[in-house]
């Protein structure tokens, strides 16, 4: 090969990684795995904290007297 004939041009490092399958395959794992990990780690924050009831107490006594009188008729046992 000789200087005259022309060489394609090189591409730099930098935008071979970016078109590896590697970094497309890490970047897709870091989209899925980052918000779900970050969901189930405040799940088991909340899962963990103590319960706390309603006030006014949860009976169904309770909710009755908290619906309005035409309507506690609708309400079964």
């Amino acid at each position: 090969m000789n200087s005259q004939e022309k060489q394609p041009p090189r591409t730099p490092l930098w935008g071979r990684v970016v078109r590896s399958p590697w970094t497309v395959a890490c970047v897709v794992a870091a989209v899925v795995v980052g918000p779900s990990a970050a969901t189930a780690s405040a799940l088991d924050r909340a899962n963990a904290a103590p319960q706390h009831s309603a006030p006014g107490g949860s009976s169904r006594a309770s909710v009755r007297e908290a619906v309005p009188q035409p309507w506690q008729a609708l309400l079964k046992e």
